[in-house]
């Protein structure tokens, strides 16, 4: 992620660098999907339960974010761990 002081950018940079930030990630988007469905569907037909895992966690100025992720251990996993 790139930084931006505001007094450091004309309007017109800041427009520049907007569309630049859009359109990377866009790009990014589209070529990482791919991998995205076939990591999806292999988590799918591995195991039962949710492909994503949703958390809350804390992020900048403590403010709660809900943070999604693939799912990369069993279902119910922090219920069984006390019986390992």
């Amino acid at each position: 992620m790139l930084g931006v002081r505001r007094f450091g950018l004309s309007l017109s940079s800041r427009i520049v660098k907007r569309w630049f930030d859009l359109v990377g990630a866009s790009v990014l988007l589209v070529a990482v999907a791919p991998l995205a469905l076939l990591t999806a569907l292999s988590i799918r037909l591995d195991s039962r339960g949710p492909v994503l895992f949703r958390q809350t966690r804390v992020g900048k100025d403590g403010r709660y974010f809900r943070m999604f992720k693939f799912r990369s251990m069993v279902e119910g996993a922090e219920e069984v761990k006390d019986a390992l």
